[in-house]
């Protein structure tokens, strides 16, 4: 009986000493969870000023870079049914000069090595769109909205405003829309810019999140996260209207690149959501986005870089020197002249193509002033007389056949009345 009490005795003190073992184990646990809950849930320390000097230390002094990305965009049509338009992206930029060339998929057209070439090299637009063999030459930025497709650059919200004299050099998305907003809610509730209390999490960093809040019309709200220990690497976007979100970008990877001037890191995968508040109203559209190459502060630029070097067999119409041709084959050019209905048809291809309007709408465009006192492009003043004898074998014969057909015309009215001057003489 003495052995039964002492053997219960120590199984309940064993008892006891589990009980207090796992309660320790317990308050351990809890204190670490709350540890990383309160370092999830850190209260956000930068104000409004110094996020945006941060900002413009690490991303606001991008005004070259040299990018290659692919995106996938998925169309709904009415029908419920989804298309997905794949495109491919080679960019070299400088400010407002840039290259680009786009390939992207679409039944509607044939497959090339390159869709799409455009550029600009600060005084003339060159662009070629080789799915119709159509190229154009223009004064100023005349580049069909494909001066901004750069989705790099969107999601890293570097695309620039010209529309400030104050800088000259444009300023960031982010930069801009800050800075209109800071002086637009001063003495002004419609207008509101703040920095949310606590730092939010994205993939893994901690965020500074800034919100800018309009009520007027449809009252509109922009929301940027900010990666404070990636040199404020852009890792969210929400912009809003009526309470509902519009435009979700959301960063899924991030890579860096070392620079002379230090890392600089960059989106390397981003997701997209769209929704139409315009003309198919309430329908989603979305973007997957990879990043192949991005290498930005490039120095020394060739000018040549920002033109299109247009391949043989494009139809060339140049409305900086006014005229017309078919790059490097006259006799191929003279049929495309005469037969009006292809060219016909091929011209308005380029000014209807579905596929360019697309892409320009799912970019973020950005307001741009136009160059003035562009100059003509050296080198083709010698395209004219070739053009000359394309467009008309005759031409420069013209003006003596109709020399000629004043002559009989005089000769012929001398005549008439000398005969009529001879008959009335006689009577």
């Amino acid at each position: 009986m003495v052995n039964i009490m002492q053997t219960s005795g120590i199984n309940t003190r064993n008892i006891l000493r589990k009980g207090i073992y796992f309660l320790l184990l317990l308050s351990i646990l809890s204190s670490i969870s709350s540890s990383t809950e309160q370092s999830e849930k850190q209260s956000a320390f930068l104000g409004i000023t110094e996020i945006l000097d941060a900002w413009e230390a690490g991303y606001g002094s991008i005004h070259s870079m040299k990018v290659q990305y692919t995106e996938d965009i998925s169309l709904p049509d009415p029908n419920g049914q989804e298309t997905i338009l794949h495109s491919t992206v080679e960019r070299i930029e400088e400010g407002k000069k840039f290259y680009m060339k786009n390939l992207t998929s679409n039944p509607d057209f044939p497959r090339s090595e390159t869709d799409i070439e455009a550029a600009f090299d600060g005084s003339i637009s060159t662009f070629c769109d080789q799915r119709v063999n159509v190229g154009k030459v223009e004064n100023g930025i005349a580049t069909k909205g494909y001066e901004n497709l750069n989705s790099l650059a969107e999601y890293m919200w570097l695309s620039r405003y010209y529309i400030n004299s104050d800088y000259p050099d444009g300023q960031t998305y982010f930069a801009f829309w800050v800075r209109a907003y800071i002086s637009q809610s001063s003495g002004n509730n419609k207008y509101s810019v703040r920095v949310l209390p606590e730092l939010e999490t994205v993939m893994g960093e901690l965020c500074h999140v800034v919100e800018l809040v309009s009520t007027v019309g449809t009252g509109k709200q922009r929301k940027f996260w900010l990666a404070h220990n990636k040199g404020m690497c852009p890792m969210k976007y929400e912009r809003s209207k009526n309470q509902e979100v519009v435009n979700k970008v959301e960063v899924m990877g991030i890579a860096k690149v070392l620079t002379d001037i230090g890392e600089v890191w960059y989106p390397r995968e981003v997701k997209k959501v769209t929704v139409d508040t315009v003309i198919n109203i309430g329908r989603t559209q979305t973007s997957q986005f990879q990043v192949q190459e991005f290498e930005p502060y490039i120095a020394n630029i060739a000018p040549d870089t920002f033109k299109v070097n247009f391949p043989d067999g494009i139809y060339i119409i140049d409305n900086v020197l006014g005229i017309e041709y078919v790059k490097g084959d006259v006799k191929n050019a003279l049929n495309e002249l005469n037969n009006e209905t292809v060219q016909s048809t091929q011209i308005q291809s380029l000014e209807s193509d579905s596929t360019r309007d697309i892409l320009q709408n799912s970019s973020n465009s950005i307001a741009t002033d136009e160059p003035q006192g562009a100059s003509k492009v050296d080198g083709k003043q010698e395209g004219r007389g070739v053009l000359g004898d394309i467009q008309d074998p005759l031409h420069k014969y013209k003006y003596a056949y109709i020399l000629i057909a004043c002559l009989v015309l005089i000769i012929s009215a001398g005549s008439i009345v000398y005969f009529r001057y001879r008959t009335i003489k006689r009577r």
